[in-house]
């Protein structure tokens, strides 16, 4: 069973759907890290994605900018870079000193939770 929200996008309300669908996101994060131990980086310029699907699989608990960028093996200055246009597009929140990177945290916001479901759903259609 799924919750259509006001915006046309929907959250499953079954822990199963839901712990299929993160299954999921696990599932894309290993498949492009793996790729990683034989292919350059520089070819995959993702970052945002991973770094969501990151956000998604950590159950609503919050982030720091550097445990983030080593998570998905970029720099916290592209993390941030990154990490502030998913602020921007409301899909993922931040908390903590704006002017210190070291004291900056993220976490997924609802919206963007849904919306990860959403296009996790779609891909898996």
């Amino acid at each position: 069973m799924m919750i259509n929200d006001d915006d046309g996008s929907t959250l499953p309300t079954d822990p199963s759907d839901r712990a299929d669908l993160k299954n999921e996101a696990r599932q894309e994060l290993l498949k492009r890290q793996a790729r990683l131990t034989t292919l350059p980086r520089a070819m995959f310029g993702e970052v945002a994605w991973d770094l969501i699907l990151n956000l998604l699989l950590k159950d609503g608990d919050s982030s720091s900018l550097t445990e983030l960028a080593s998570d998905v093996g970029v720099s916290a200055s592209s993390a941030e870079r990154w990490l502030n246009y998913l602020v921007a597009e409301g899909l993922v929140l931040t908390s903590g000193a704006a002017c210190l990177l070291s004291e900056r945290y993220f976490t997924i916001s609802s919206d963007g939770r849904r919306k990860m479901f959403d296009a996790l759903k779609a891909r898996s259609m």
